[in-house]
């Protein structure tokens, strides 16, 4: 993927939130009954600018929420 900022090749990188090695992307439960949509946040870095990118890693799930 590339850089919508300057052109230049994203890099993934990993962004530390707390403990976790992984941020996640989640939707908040209508009721205790109803199930929680999650997947994990991918990050990539421009090398060149800085600009930074995060991607749902599985966007689909969220198709229907």
């Amino acid at each position: 993927m590339n850089c919508a900022k300057c052109g230049t090749e994203m890099k993934g990188a990993d962004l530390l939130a707390g403990m976790s090695r992984s941020m996640m992307l989640g939707t908040k439960r209508k009721s205790m009954w109803d199930s929680e949509t999650m997947c994990v946040v991918d990050c990539y870095v421009c090398p060149q600018c800085g600009a930074i990118e995060l991607r749902a890693s599985k966007p689909e799930l969220f198709k229907t929420v």
